[in-house]
């Protein structure tokens, strides 16, 4: 896998991180003078702005080896959205991007810690643990925090877990009636193309969930809904053909890189 790379510190960016979304409409101008619009089917352009500054020689080499690889704007790679929630369809846990196990039984409309009804129960009717997960074609070393808000009225347990083919990584919450966010975090030493987010609850339980999110950096941020589009683009390329590095002293570079993708 080709795939642009985390910095040492975890995170695909830095801050000021600029994301544009450009969307076209095709309107008709009728006889009358009237006007009939709607939105193109055209696939959106997305584009990142990142002004990578103090970088150190290894991560200012890695950028640069990529470039190389693809040949500036040429190729294609992986890049993980640094602004985005990584999941999609966060809130339609019925949706095929989701393997549920059979004995897990899904609600909607429950209030949320926001106030908001976008909070959704899962119930385990089973007799042995069931999962909730979602698979993304995504390095499975970097780094990613996995997080939820969850509460239990029943006192239950819920397991976040986080896999490649080979490792796995879990962790236990023990839930109350009040809304807890519950974040996993960490990289696996792994070498896989892929990699597995998911819940699991005991016999049983019951649980009320929020805002699912996955994003490739050390810690949880603010939760951003998803719909049909994940953060992850497989299509992503350089949008420059000459990538200029600067060394501001030893170990230190800075680096202006843009990078552009279609839905």
């Amino acid at each position: 896998m080709i795939v642009f790379p985390q910095l040492t510190t975890g995170a695909g960016a830095q801050y000021p991180l600029v994301r544009r979304r450009r969307c076209t409409s095709v309107v008709n101008v009728l006889a009358d003078g009237s006007t009939v619009a709607y939105a193109d089917s055209t696939p959106r352009s997305n584009t990142w702005s990142l002004a990578l500054r103090d970088l150190t020689d290894m991560e200012a080499d890695s950028i640069q080896r990529l470039f190389e690889t693809v040949e500036g704007r040429q190729g294609n790679f992986t890049f993980l959205d640094p602004a985005a929630n990584l999941l999609a369809h966060s809130e339609e846990l019925d949706n095929s991007c989701w393997n549920k196990d059979p004995m897990l039984q899904l609600n909607t409309g429950v209030d949320d810690p926001v106030g908001g009804r976008r909070a959704m129960s899962l119930v385990n009717s089973g007799q042995s643990v069931q999962n909730l997960s979602q698979t993304l074609n995504a390095p499975g070393w970097f780094g990613y925090a996995f997080s939820v808000y969850a509460r239990s009225t029943a006192n239950s347990a819920l397991s976040l877990i986080r896999s490649g083919q080979s490792s796995t990584h879990a962790r236990v919450f023990s839930l109350g009636p009040g809304w807890t966010r519950c974040v996993l975090s960490g990289a696996l030493n792994v070498s896989d193309e892929s990699v597995r987010f998911a819940l699991e609850l005991p016999a049983g339980a019951s649980v009320d969930l929020y805002g699912i999110q996955a994003e490739a950096q050390p810690s949880a941020s603010a939760y951003k809904a998803t719909r049909d589009r994940n953060g992850v683009y497989s299509n992503a390329r350089f949008d420059d053909d000459v990538l200029l590095s600067f060394a501001d002293g030893p170990d230190q570079h800075r680096l202006d890189v843009r990078i552009v993708a279609r839905d």
